[in-house]
């Protein structure tokens, strides 16, 4: 986009240039023609100054202003999803997993699986009862990740619990589970979400 846009703003240099020197041509043929007083009265307003050329100069700078902006803010590339192929859900013991595949390894990192009963009242970063697994090494490949709810949790789910949702944090490597109760707790930490789904149980 940024060469694009310095294509446009040549293009753009060079046709101004070109009407510029043909304004400057078609004045001075003009002045040949015109009598004293005429003459000096356009002598008080140089061609480089009139309104149209005013006009052609300030046109052409715009046209350069993407490709100024472009060098001084670059586009970003869009995030790169580190997540793919995944299945989460329950198991028969009442366990929830979280089975992903993660993209890349980032040795300075953990990920944690986590599971949540959300109601809406709140916002979800807010949300008590997070159940959280064991943090696991951040490395490429496919990786199941175990959550052992509570008590409370598991009766939920056999009353019918709805709005569980499912999530996968980055974390700093030296943070634990045990650290935090809600998403917002593991962000301040240093988390990231990297996955979130819901589903109805």
């Amino acid at each position: 986009m940024e060469t694009y846009n310095f294509l446009v703003g040549v293009g753009t240099l060079l046709v101004s240039g070109a009407l510029l020197y043909y304004t400057r041509e078609s004045v001075s043929l003009m002045r040949d023609s015109m009598s004293a007083r005429q003459r000096a009265a356009a002598d008080k307003t140089p061609w480089w100054r009139t309104k149209p050329v005013i006009a052609v100069v300030i046109l052409a700078a715009l046209t350069w202003v993407p490709w100024i902006y472009g060098l001084a803010y670059p586009a970003r590339a869009p995030a790169t999803e580190e997540v793919s192929d995944y299945n989460y859900g329950n198991l028969p013991d009442g366990d929830q997993f979280i089975l992903a595949t993660l993209k890349t390894t980032k040795p300075d990192k953990k990920v944690i699986g986590m599971v949540l009963h959300y109601n809406g009242l709140v916002d979800i970063k807010d949300a008590k009862g997070l159940q959280k697994s064991a943090p696991y090494d951040y490395t490429e490949g496919q990786k199941i990740i175990l959550i052992d709810p509570d008590e409370t949790f598991r009766r939920e789910v056999q009353l019918g619990a709805r709005g569980t949702n499912y999530f996968i944090i980055e974390v700093p490597k030296n943070v634990s589970s045990d650290q935090f109760n809600t998403l917002r707790q593991a962000e301040n930490l240093g988390g990231t979400i990297i996955f979130q789904k819901a589903k109805t149980p």
